[in-house]
């Protein structure tokens, strides 16, 4: 419940500004108990440098407070204008990655905490005796050095930002780290194994009893550890039918229970069930694996359209995907937990390799059909993603490389580019372990 409670929190836009503005109330309710006890004996006894009169307290705090507003407003707008920028040029799911990064939220929380210390600390200066000393002032006077150096770094942070080839760059960055983080889970979990959704087809077979969903929305999360408990608890076989990232409507199927007709107490394992299960108004960007290459495919997409015309970062898109999707073959078609005596107890289902491929490649290739360099990407990332894998992942790709050619139109294209593609295709044909000789690609492609 405490995981479930920090994830849905750690995609609310408010969740890091609201932390840094309690931090901040609480301090400066900390140091309002500090004048008050200090601020007296220190008038007395001749005030330190760092303490100042309750007269130009008021009038420091004054100024910052009305400083520190303007640099929060500014920075308001600013967001507003990167916002524009990402939905228009980039994607409209990419306005998330803006929102959640930690950078700006927390240049924003420390904006806003400062601002209610200047504040509440000018509240109380003004509500106490004019005479006496106190330290709130130049603990603000402090916090107004940072936040200047702060809105420095924000504005060169978000200069960089809105660069596409830095977003995409660090886009795969973060899909490649979940990717590793993912497959070093299974590897160390002796009671998880990867494979095809075939290899649980007797499971499937059988009769299942539904669990729907409560709500419309996307699955953010599956709590796979307490799952699997139950699973092992009550001798039953779960099934997660969707993967994470996937929208789903009110009373559509999020889970199937085998082994359990006779099963009592349904009801109560069934609300428990429906508990480990997360579904929210957007996607999970740390539990969705495949939501980074989604939006690398919506850029190259957006980048082909006529209105922007710019094949490059469409081609830089294609490579990265080609990457990424080299990575998630290892072990993205489902998960499967077994217990002590290697029965099957959970089974988290993904999506086939194929279905991947097509979802990734087939409105590129529908967009940069007439571009020799956009189909020559897309060669070259199926080539990359055959790279370090297995005959089942190698025969996948040849097969939609075979549906690819049926799209291209050879006689379109000049003889040169003709003789290019086909070239490619040879270096695909081998680097998938496919025996054809060139003679036959010439008559094929």
């Amino acid at each position: 419940m405490i995981k479930k409670f920090l994830l849905q929190m750690r995609t609310k836009l408010y969740f890091i500004p609201g932390l840094f503005t309690f931090f901040f109330i609480a301090l400066a309710c900390l140091f309002v108990y500090i004048d008050e006890l200090t601020g007296r004996f220190v008038s007395a006894s001749g005030a330190l440098f760092i303490y100042t009169s309750r007269a130009q307290a008021s009038v420091i705090l004054s100024t910052i407070a009305g400083s520190l507003l303007t640099m929060l407003t500014i920075t308001f707008s600013i967001m507003m204008v990167v916002l524009t920028i990402y939905g228009s040029q980039f994607s409209p799911r990419s306005l998330q990655d803006f929102l959640e990064k930690k950078a700006t939220l927390r240049i924003l929380g420390f904006f806003m905490g400062s601002l209610v210390f200047s504040v509440i600390s000018l509240f109380s200066v003004k509500a106490e005796p004019a005479d006496g000393a106190v330290l709130s002032p130049a603990v603000a006077v402090l916090l107004m050095i940072l936040a200047i150096i702060l809105f420095a770094y924000f504005i060169h942070y978000i200069a960089k930002s809105v660069q596409i080839s830095i977003y995409i760059q660090n886009l795969v960055k973060q899909t490649a780290a979940r990717l590793d983080t993912y497959l070093k889970k299974v590897d160390d979990d002796p009671n998880i194994t990867c494979g095809n959704l075939d290899d649980y087809a007797d499971i499937f077979e059988g009769d299942a009893l539904e669990i729907t969903a409560e709500q419309s929305g996307f699955i953010q999360y599956y709590d796979e550890k307490k799952l699997y408990a139950l699973a092992v608890e009550h001798d039953i076989v779960i099934s997660c039918v969707n993967s994470i990232g996937k929208h789903v409507t009110a009373d559509e199927v999020v889970l199937r229970v085998y082994q359990a007709a006779a099963m009592d107490k349904w009801d109560e394992l069934k609300e428990q069930l429906l508990e480990l299960v997360l579904i929210g108004d957007e996607t999970n960007l740390y539990e969705d694996i495949g939501a980074g290459t989604k939006k690398l495919v919506e850029i190259a997409v957006r980048a082909l359209s006529p209105g922007i015309n710019d094949p490059g970062t469409a081609v830089f898109c294609v490579d990265q995907i080609g990457f990424l999707l080299q990575k998630a073959a290892k072990g993205l078609e489902a998960k499967g937990y077994v217990d002590e005596a290697e029965d099957v107890r959970l089974i988290v289902q993904g999506i086939t390799f194929d279905r991947l491929l097509f979802e990734h490649f087939n409105q590129i290739a529908h967009y940069g059909l007439k571009d020799i360099v956009v189909i020559d990407a897309i060669l070259g990332a199926l080539i990359t993603i055959c790279r370090d894998n297995g005959h089942d992942i190698k025969e996948q790709v040849w097969r939609y490389s075979g549906d690819l050619t049926k799209k291209l139109h050879l006689t379109e294209y000049p003889e040169y580019e003709k003789q290019y593609i086909r070239e490619r295709y040879y270096q695909l044909a081998r680097a998938s372990n496919q025996t054809i000789h060139l003679s036959e690609l010439l008559t094929s492609v």
